[in-house]
């Protein structure tokens, strides 16, 4: 079975560092307001043979068939059939199942299996499967005992029905990793070592500036605390006390605040948004009911809930290590060594006069993988982080692998806010997530730099990074040759609804304040999705545009195009 009992699975909140000893969870089914649906749901976990586990499940599906947990119904259907020997009914449900939630280990493997027995082909199918055993930590539901005797039966499943174990990291001895600083690259790549110091990564946490403050600091009260500018300083007053913004938090879209008390560093609660030019309480934009860290008023507690070094820091900072109750980072920002690797020995051998040696990253060497492994240090929502022998937190302290191995949460376990009805991801958090899906990265090969330049010269005006922020669609059809715009968009080639984005990379993915592109590129709107789970749990890109048009509408249209080519 999928799950051990669906009433004891676990969800995570959404924008949240986890940390493999501490993950924080509340009940998932507690996220089901309906308490009829809540109740059919419990009920199907609790059959106790296949033949009355499928009853439950297509009734669930039947009756719920907008539900946000469609994908555990088809699931425990699909195994059901499984268990029935019934294959058509199987595929049938392991299909839709694996539509809204690919990343199932358990599911793929079963269903290699089952095509297997019937000579069907298996390996792309098990090869999944074992790809995903390796990704993923176990689920919350099972217990490490369970899971250890389960987990090497799936792997013997899928490696039986022909799947190919991943490859996995071998970079030979480790060497202790020496660290030099951004300042030391500057002598050589001087170019690139400008370019990146005004780029967002470079400002994602640094020292306060008052030129470099954006929010609305003109005394209005926000949830009890006071933005002020007095005397050239930028404070926060709150319960009679006066607190000093000692740091800035981001530089584009968003900026946070943060004050320094002894060691511990405690970001403000309300952030100011540019594109809406408010002030608003972030956590509470983004938290379930009931988090502490939608709770404006305990701020001056400091506990836990705002500390940096505890939320932020891992992705805002650079060598990031813990060896006390306090974490502490070499550098603020994301400096050049997070992804091009410890730098000393590199330094030294060219103040010799002697060949370099790697690393430094050249990431013009570097295939999809290990290059979308480096960006998904900090972009990968569902990333566990593990401590390092000295306590490194977002380094390994070892060259050249100087990456932590990431696993990940499964992603059920995530607040189901985090994903449209459909299954596409709605938070933008989760961007590698969502490029590992694509057929761009999967079949094709792409990598986060074939988009984007982390370092452009025009970061002030290219907030994206883009490599063709003129031309974006340079970007799709280097690969992509011989594309007619005219003939492939059924649109007029200069209009937006023609560009290669506008349609693939719909913008339906939710930050505060506004929509960004989903980065699962390869989105074909769907019609059936569409019916079924309305415009607001599966939205794509016609009826985005074409606001006055419905479901029906689309389904006539992809049909007529279907029948053209």
């Amino acid at each position: 079975m999928l799950l051990a009992c669906a009433a004891w699975l676990r969800a995570q909140d959404i924008d949240t560092v986890v940390f493999e000893t501490d993950r924080k969870t509340y009940r998932l089914l507690d996220q089901i307001p309906d308490p009829v649906e809540r109740s059919a749901l419990e009920q199907v976990f609790q059959a106790k043979s296949p033949d009355d586990r499928l009853r439950r499940a297509e009734r669930f599906i039947a009756a719920h068939g907008a539900s946000a947990f469609l994908s555990v119904a088809y699931d425990v259907a699909a195994q059901s059939c499984i268990d029935l020997r019934r294959p058509d009914c199987a595929f049938e449900h392991a299909e839709r199942s694996l539509r809204i939630l690919p990343e199932n280990p358990l599911l793929l493997a079963s269903l290699a299996r089952a095509q297997q027995a019937l000579g069907q082909p298996s390996a792309a199918t098990a090869s999944l499967a074992l790809e995903y055993l390796d990704r993923f930590v176990p689920p919350a539901a099972y217990s490490r005992a369970a899971w250890d005797t389960l987990e090497p039966k799936l792997r013997l499943t899928a490696r039986a029905a022909g799947g190919s174990e991943p490859e996995r990291r071998n970079s030979g001895p480790s060497q202790p990793a020496q660290y030099a600083g951004s300042a030391a690259c500057q002598g050589c790549h001087a170019k690139q070592h400008r370019d990146h110091s005004g780029t967002g990564m470079a400002k994602m946490f640094a020292p306060y500036s008052p030129g470099a403050v954006f929010g609305d600091f003109s005394g209005a009260t926000i949830e009890g605390l006071r933005p002020l500018l007095a005397r050239g300083r930028h404070y926060f007053e709150t319960a009679g006390k006066r607190l000093p913004v000692d740091y800035t938090i981001g530089s584009k879209w968003q900026q946070a605040y943060a004050t320094r008390v002894g060691e511990r560093i405690h970001v403000f609660p309300i952030q100011y948004n540019r594109v809406t030019g408010r002030w608003l309480n972030y956590w509470h934009e983004i938290d379930r009911p009931g988090s502490i860290r939608r709770q404006s008023a305990g701020f001056t507690a400091f506990s836990d809930a705002p500390l940096y070094q505890r939320n932020c820091a891992p992705c805002h900072t650079s060598q990031l290590a813990q060896t006390g109750p306090l974490a502490k980072f070499a550098e603020p920002g994301v400096n050049c060594e997070m992804c091009h690797g410890p730098s000393a020995g590199h330094i030294r051998e060219r103040a010799a006069n002697k060949p370099a040696h790697e690393p430094p990253v050249d990431f013009r060497k570097l295939e999809a993988a290990p290059y979308v492994a480096i960006c998904a240090q900090c972009h990968r929502q569902s990333a566990i982080l593990r401590k390092g022998p000295q306590g490194q937190l977002n380094f390994s302290g070892s060259s050249p692998d100087f990456t932590l191995p990431q696993h990940s949460r499964p992603f059920l376990e995530f607040s189901r806010r985090a994903f449209y009805l459909d299954g596409r991801f709605r938070e933008t958090t989760f961007i590698v997530e969502a490029f590992e899906r694509s057929a761009c990265y999967r079949k094709g090969g792409a990598h986060c730099g074939t988009c984007h330049d982390p370092h452009p010269p025009d970061s002030s005006a290219n907030l994206k990074a883009l490599k063709h922020q003129d031309d974006p669609d340079a970007m799709c059809v280097s690969c992509h040759r011989g594309q007619s715009k005219r003939a492939h968009t059924r649109h007029k080639p200069d209009i937006e609804a023609s560009r290669c984005v506008s349609c693939h990379m719909p913008r339906i993915t939710e930050t505060v304040g506004f929509k960004a592109r989903t980065h699962t590129i390869s989105d074909i709107p769907d019609a059936e999705a569409a019916a079924r789970f309305g415009p607001a749990g599966s939205p794509n890109a016609c009826l985005l545009c074409h606001t006055d048009k419905d479901a029906a509408w689309l389904r006539n249209e992809l049909s007529r195009e279907s029948r053209k080519q």
